[in-house]
């Protein structure tokens, strides 16, 4: 089913789960109801309440128009699978128990439904065909021609018992060091055996090593949450032609019954910044929000269970935003009844890290912002001397997207309170200004005195972004573009980057160049996106926080927005950027639009 929220460390229950609602076709005759019941998250993700439990509830119509309601009960048979007892082992030379009836449990789960598609599914057969065979000892490479999440599933035979190691990698020769290391065992008698794995995997390369002769098909079920491709992107440049597909082919490949960070991570359902940044991909490419709402609404009861506590600082201001944007693009009020406490809960708590002067100084911690760090820095380090004025310029625009949101909600006093929030913090942001340098600054010691200075792009361009510097924007973004010695951005960070550079009006003089840096990740893995510009432990090639590409160029270069929300009113400002051309469709909640632009002209029409 799924997920139902959460975030980093949470071991406690949610208090509720959703139900899934396939369609089910039934043969004439007798039918067999099967249902495995894994007591163990198939996403990592997923958060157990400790209970195993299984629930069938089925409304049979006929042909002539009569129903039949059948419910599991006493009646049904039950079975303990002995095959699968451990993690990521599978053991086919062992037999499941005796049938016995199944017993009644105590019901604690608070059913609901999910209002989003179930997960759909597609085969994908290896470049080498289906068909693979190795003598004992010998490995077996099978390669799927581009990263694919989902599920193994081979059938073969074998001369004799034999424990086969099965390993996954999404770029040749970069293991995969999370969790299980990308590996499965499975054990097989003599004779004919088939298998498919439990766990959620992202890879191109399967290895398949056993020590005794072997013979096999393979193919890999590709599974996502169901999206169509709505929107599209094509220039004159055929490498932006390229970053733009994959970065919108990483996007669909960490699109779950929740934004993934990765397929590979699976990681809580706290990575904000990663959805906020998936989902203005899912409004261009496939006019998807149903997952983006639900999204929103998880942590919004988890904001309320955990009175506002979210593990990363700066993702917790990105959230207000988030639900900003999901208004704009989608015109769909209806969710501040389900969101609207929850945000107050939020900004209580925030506006509790203040300290007199209004910067923030005492939240859980101050990573994460980014994975660029000066030297002497790790990446889990509190590092408040680096982050403390970017999580601070997070938090005004926080306070300001809440202000907005209330209003909206006709909170009024609420709404005036964040926006003196959001001006003390406004004022107390210019601490960090370092005169000398006409920069800002990471931020103070532990003790909340200036101490050494640190200079990143991030705080500088936050200040742009989110009108923190009341000076010519264009002026001040330029000297930043321009400071090579600063901290840089990693693909995450440079979504906020290509974002300030859009507000400031210097699309056109720097957004194609930073674009081509996406053409390192595409060296490296061609058909998904890397975590970071560098490899580092634990790195991924499925992330789609760096796939900022599948949302800027359509965004600014065809130059389409919704002025209002739901694309009432639509924003054309197209920027070629030195292109000879570029087209492409915008798809809205009102119908998709056509848009084409090149040196003659521009136009803009509905389909």
């Amino acid at each position: 089913p799924a997920i139902v929220g959460g975030d980093y460390g949470n071991t406690q229950p949610l208090g509720y789960r959703f139900y899934d609602f396939p369609s089910v076709r039934f043969c004439r005759g007798e039918n067999e109801i099967d249902a495995f019941v894994l007591l163990e998250p198939t996403v990592e993700s997923d958060y157990s309440d400790g209970h195993g439990g299984f629930l069938f509830a089925s409304e049979l119509t006929f042909p002539g128009g009569e129903n039949l309601r059948i419910l599991s009960d006493e009646s049904w048979l039950a079975w303990r699978d002995e095959r699968f007892t451990a993690d990521y082992q599978t053991d086919l030379t062992l037999t499941s128990c005796a049938e016995i009836p199944a017993k009644v449990t105590k019901d604690i789960w608070r059913l609901e439904e999910k209002k989003i598609c179930e997960l759909g599914s597609e085969k994908i057969f290896p470049l080498q065909g289906e068909e693979y065979s190795a003598i004992g000892g010998k490995e077996i490479r099978i390669d799927l021609g581009k990263v694919y999440t989902g599920y193994l599933h081979i059938e073969g035979d074998v001369e004799e018992a034999a424990s086969i190691e099965i390993s996954f990698f999404e770029r040749e020769g970069w293991p995969i060091t999370f969790r299980d290391s990308g590996k499965e065992f499975l054990r097989v008698n003599a004779g004919r055996f088939r298998f498919e794995h439990l766990h959620l995997r992202s890879a191109r390369y399967i290895f398949l090593k056993s020590p005794a002769a072997i013979r096999l098909s393979a193919w890999w079920e590709y599974v996502t949450y169901p999206v169509r491709r709505r929107g599209s992107f094509c220039c004159s440049d055929p490498d932006l032609n390229k970053i733009y597909e994959v970065s919108v082919r990483t996007a669909r490949n960490c699109l779950n019954t929740y934004h993934m960070d990765s397929p590979v991570h699976q990681e809580a359902p706290g990575c904000t910044g990663d959805y906020f940044i998936q989902s203005l991909i899912g409004y261009y490419a496939f006019g998807e929000s149903a997952l983006t709402r639900l999204d929103l609404v998880r942590d919004a009861r988890y904001f309320i269970l955990k009175n506002g506590h979210r593990l990363h600082t700066s993702y917790g201001m990105i959230w207000p935003q988030w639900l900003s944007d999901y208004i704009r693009y989608t015109g769909d009020d209806s969710v501040l009844g389900e969101t609207k406490d929850a945000l107050a809960v939020l900004m209580r708590r925030y506006e509790g890290y203040l300290n007199e002067e209004g910067i923030v100084s005492s939240p859980p911690n101050f990573w994460f912002v980014d994975w660029s760090l000066p030297e002497g820095y790790g990446p889990l380090d509190r590092a408040k001397i680096i982050w403390q004025a970017a999580v601070t310029a997070f938090t005004y625009r926080g306070f300001q997207s809440a202000a907005e949101i209330m209003q909206k909600c006709s909170e009024d006093a609420l709404s005036a309170h964040y926006r003196e929030v959001a001006e003390k913090i406004k004022r107390g942001f210019s601490v960090f200004w370092d005169e000398e340098r006409g920069l800002y600054f990471g931020g103070l010691e532990e003790n909340g005195v200036v101490g050494r200075k640190y200079f990143g792009i991030h705080e500088n361009v936050l200040a742009v972004l989110y009108g923190l510097y009341e000076g010519d924007e264009k002026v001040f973004l330029r000297k930043v573009m321009e400071e090579s010695a600063l901290t840089p951005a990693q693909p995450y960070f440079m979504h906020f980057v290509l974002e300030a550079l859009l507000k400031a009006g210097l699309f056109e003089e720097y957004g194609i160049a930073l674009l081509k840096r996406w053409l390192s990740l595409l060296d490296d893995c061609d058909s998904s996106l890397k975590e970071a510009w560098h490899s580092m432990p634990g790195c991924d090639y499925s992330h789609a926080w760096s796939g900022t590409p599948g949302y800027i160029l359509p965004r600014a270069v065809l130059g389409v927005y919704p002025a209002e929300k739901g694309w009432k009113d639509i924003s054309f400002f197209p920027q070629l950027c030195g292109l000879e051309w570029a087209e492409g469709v915008v798809p809205t909640p009102d119908g998709d639009y056509f848009v084409c632009v090149n040196k003659n002209g521009r136009r803009i029409v509905k389909i």
